[in-house]
C-alpha cells in the first residue's frame, strides 16, 4: 500500500516537471520576436535608351527617378545593379548611379560604379555594387553608362538597371497557445504527451489507491 502511495506521488512530481518544461518550451518558441526580410527596387530603364555621348565621358540613357530615403526604415540599405548582354568579349563598359542637383548638376554616387568583364561573345553579365550612401530625402537619380575600349552602337544590350532598397521587417511576439499548431520543433510535443502518459499513470494508481482503501477499510 505505501509503495502504491509512494510511487503516486513520484508519477505526480515528475508529471508537474514535464508539464512545466513543455510550457516553457512553448512559450520560448511562440512568444520570441522576429523579423523577415522586405526588398523594393526602383527600375532606371528608360525605353530605347543607348548611348549617345563620347566614348570616355558618362551619358544618361535611362529616366530620372525620384528617391526618398526617409520613406524606407532607418536600417534600409540600397544597392545600385545593372544586367545585360554585350556582344563583344573584348568591350568593356562601365555603370553607374548618380544624383542629379537641378538644374543640371550631376553628381556621381561614390563606389556605384560597375564594369563589364565578360570572356565570351554575347556573354550575359550581371552587376551589382555594395551598399551606397544616399543623400537624405527625396533626389533625383539617373543611370550613366560609357565605354571603356569598344564601339558606340548595338553592341551592349542592356535588360536592367535598378536601385535596391532592403530591410528587415520585425515581426510582433504571439503568445504561446495561438501559436501551437504552427510550431515545428517536436520536442515540445513530446514532453506533452509524456505529460498526459503520465497523467493516466497517476490517475489509474489513485483509483487503486482508493479502491485498496476502501477494501481494508470495510466499504
Amino acid at each position: 500500500m505505501r509503495r502504491v502511495t509512494t510511487l503516486a506521488v513520484v508519477l505526480a512530481v515528475v508529471a508537474g516537471l514535464l508539464a512545466m518544461f513543455a510550457f516553457t518550451a512553448l512559450s520560448d518558441r511562440a512568444g520570441a520576436a522576429g523579423s523577415r526580410p522586405e526588398q523594393a527596387e526602383v527600375s532606371l530603364m528608360a525605353p530605347g535608351g543607348g548611348f549617345s555621348g563620347p566614348p570616355s565621358s558618362y551619358s544618361n540613357p535611362g529616366t530620372a527617378v525620384a528617391i526618398d530615403t526617409t520613406s524606407f526604415p532607418t536600417d534600409a540599405t540600397f544597392t545600385f545593379s545593372v544586367a545585360g548582354i554585350q556582344e563583344i568579349a573584348d568591350d568593356v563598359y562601365c555603370f553607374r548611379l548618380a544624383e542629379v542637383d537641378p538644374p543640371s548638376t550631376v553628381n556621381p554616387i561614390t563606389a556605384s560604379e560597375l564594369c563589364t568583364a565578360v570572356s565570351a561573345d554575347g556573354e550575359y553579365f550581371a552587376l551589382q555594387s555594395g551598399p551606397l550612401t544616399l543623400s537624405a530625402g527625396e533626389h533625383i537619380y539617373i543611370l550613366q553608362e560609357r565605354v571603356v575600349s569598344g564601339i558606340l552602337g548595338d553592341e551592349l544590350t542592356l535588360g536592367n538597371a535598378r536601385v535596391v532598397a532592403e530591410w528587415t521587417e520585425p515581426t510582433a511576439a504571439v503568445g504561446g497557445i495561438a501559436l501551437l499548431p504552427t510550431i515545428s520543433d517536436s520536442s515540445a510535443y513530446n514532453y506533452i504527451a509524456l505529460v498526459g502518459v503520465a497523467a493516466a499513470v497517476l490517475f489509474t494508481l489513485a483509483a487503486g489507491v482508493r479502491h485498496a482503501r476502501r477494501r481494508f477499510s470495510g466499504d
